[in-house]
Parts: C-alpha cells; sequence; structure tokens
C-alpha cells in the first residue's frame, strides 16, 4: 500500500496506530511498528495517530453496567485512556487539514481503571451492579461459562493482561489539543454510550 501511494504521489500519510508502537511490548503493536518503520523510510510526510482506547471497547462491562448485571473484570488497577471513537475521528480529521501537523501524537483521554469505570457506570446507570476484580484464569473461565470460546475468552483476557501491565498508560494531551477543545468528562462520555445501548 505505501509504495502504490508512492507510484500515485501521494505527500502525506496519517496512519491509525497503537499507543508507544515503537517501543510497545504487546503483540498488537507488532504490526503498527512495522508499518510506522516503512512509512519513516518512504519519503512520504506522515503524522501516527496512536489511539489508546475506544470506550466502545468495553463490550462486556458496559453493556452488564446497563442491565444491572456484574461488572467483571481482571485488568486490575491498569490504567486506560479511554475516548469516544467519534472524539480520535474528530482529531484525525483535524490532523488531516493542519498545516503543520506533528509526526506523532499520542492519543488519549484522561487516565482511568476498571473501578473507575464501574463506580461512573453507577453514577450514570443508577445501577448497584456488583463489581467482581479476577484473576485472568477466574475471568477467562467466566467468559467461556457464558458463551464466549475459548479464543475470544483468551483474547479478551489477554487485553484485560496488557492494561493490568501497563500498555495503555498515557499522560498526553496531544487529543484535546488537536481537537481544539476539551474532552467531555468521563460521565459524560458514558451516557453517549449507554444511550446508544438503548436505541
Amino acid at each position: 500500500m505505501i509504495n502504490a501511494a508512492k507510484k500515485a504521489g501521494v505527500r502525506f500519510i496519517a496512519y491509525t496506530s497503537f499507543p508507544h508502537a515503537d517501543t510497545a511490548k504487546s503483540p498488537l503493536a507488532v504490526d503498527h511498528k512495522n508499518t510506522e518503520q516503512a512509512i519513516r523510510q518512504s519519503g512520504i510526510g506522515y503524522s501516527f495517530l496512536r489511539n489508546n482506547w475506544y470506550l466502545e471497547n468495553e463490550r462486556q462491562q458496559i453493556p452488564a453496567a446497563a442491565n444491572n448485571q456484574p461488572f467483571v473484570y481482571s485488568a486490575g488497577d491498569g490504567k486506560v485512556g479511554w475516548a469516544l471513537e467519534r472524539e480520535y475521528a474528530e482529531a484525525a480529521a483535524r490532523v488531516l487539514l493542519s498545516d503543520d501537523p506533528k509526526t506523532t501524537y499520542e492519543f488519549s483521554g484522561p487516565q482511568h481503571d476498571y473501578a473507575d469505570l464501574a463506580r461512573a457506570l453507577k453514577v450514570v446507570t443508577g445501577n448497584d451492579f456488583e463489581v467482581l476484580s479476577l484473576s485472568d484464569d477466574e475471568y477467562r473461565k467466566r467468559l467461556v461459562a457464558t458463551g464466549f470460546s475459548p479464543q475470544a475468552a483468551a483474547g479478551i483476557v489477554g487485553m484485560q493482561r496488557l492494561i493490568r501491565n501497563g500498555d495503555l498508560e498515557e499522560t498526553s494531551g496531544d487529543l484535546p489539543e488537536a481537537l481544539g477543545h476539551p474532552l467531555p468528562t468521563f460521565e459524560e462520555s458514558l451516557k453517549e454510550v449507554v444511550g446508544r445501548l438503548k436505541k
């Protein structure tokens, strides 16, 4: 794709990447690291948009909380820079329109852990659901028991482990800076996601 872009005379690429792709140890980062390197070597102008984590990714925890079911996780007190997909998308559009974009953006919302997410969801939903912080093995078994395939359960737990190990810890202000306005509060963002579940 990069070679085709060069042949077509493309002068700039904004590539959606992984947090700290150049140094991250996550298996999810490998392809992104290699792609970033290939873009650098191409001679084409670029910006790497290293998106942290979409709030919409929490497809187990948020619907469970909205339905007053147990909120379960195994990420411990690992921090995540959750933000709405639309905020990342708007920031990418603004980078593309910028006259002087940075080469690397570490896009992230404010740092929270899953206990913070559970507390905020209790406020947003008005539900008093049970919150369970489990070991990886306990969480995996629970996921399989509720209908996930062993492979899907292993993938979910693997991401929880990466979060617990600090892969998504980020203090950058690049996202609101690129947007040109503050991000919604954590509760406001959650209200938006929960509201979509009811439609």
